[in-house]
């Protein structure tokens, strides 16, 4: 009896984990995503993009809701803008596949149901050629969600962690040594998704406050 009544109760709280997941998944969809004054459509995007500008972007799975929830943003992936000598545009990003560059049209393009995308507008241009020698010398790094760290990261931020950083390639993360590769924002360790909402720029640059891209014109 000892064994049915531990594998029934093993099934109970499997079963409420799975329910929880899915109910969790669903409601998040439910909150106000953060508030945009202004918004373009993304064929003007396309051609307004440039180097350094960021890329925010909300997938609607359960596994980006699980993101999202964890880092405290409606964002669960961060992205940057980068160009190639001959100006044609890049996303480059690190996510399941490693850090990769891929052409802007077939990164963004296109949305599916429930997700959505917000860019922030770098104020002045950065040095296109360093910023594409960055992007290639760190292509093909692992991807490591440490998604557990995310959670320590916001609700207990004041806390110390120590932790083998150099394992660890999180989309915001990796973004985060470029931009500071450039002198665009200082140093700033274990940024989050969240954190890129209203990111901290060194003095010589600052970022647009963030704009809603509307799918079609």
């Amino acid at each position: 009896m000892h064994a049915e009544d531990d594998a029934w109760f093993m099934l109970c709280v499997c079963t409420s984990i799975v329910l929880t997941i899915y109910v969790s998944s669903n409601v998040i969809h439910l909150l106000e995503p953060v508030h945009c004054e202004h918004a373009i459509h993304i064929d003007d995007a396309l051609r307004t993009l440039r180097s350094g500008d960021l890329l925010l972007l909300s997938y609607g799975d359960v596994k980006g809701d699980v993101a999202r929830f964890l880092c405290g943003s409606w964002y669960n992936h961060v992205a940057v803008v980068v160009e190639d000598a001959r100006a044609r545009k890049f996303v480059w990003e690190t996510d399941g596949s490693g850090t990769h560059m891929t052409p802007l049209t077939h990164s963004v393009l296109p949305l599916g149901v429930g997700e959505s995308l917000v860019v922030r507008l770098l104020d002045r241009r950065v040095d296109r050629a360093r910023m594409w020698a960055f992007a290639n010398r760190h292509r093909n790094q692992p991807y490591h969600d440490d998604y557990w760290i995310c959670a320590y990261k916001r609700w207990f931020p004041y806390m110390p962690l120590h932790w083998n950083r150099s394992r660890n390639q999180f989309c915001s993360m990796m973004v985060a040594r470029m931009l500071h590769h450039l002198g665009v924002i200082p140093e700033q360790e274990d940024l989050l998704p969240c954190h890129f909402e209203r990111l901290v720029t060194t003095d010589r640059f600052s970022y647009s406050p963030p704009i809603y891209i509307l799918p079609t014109a």
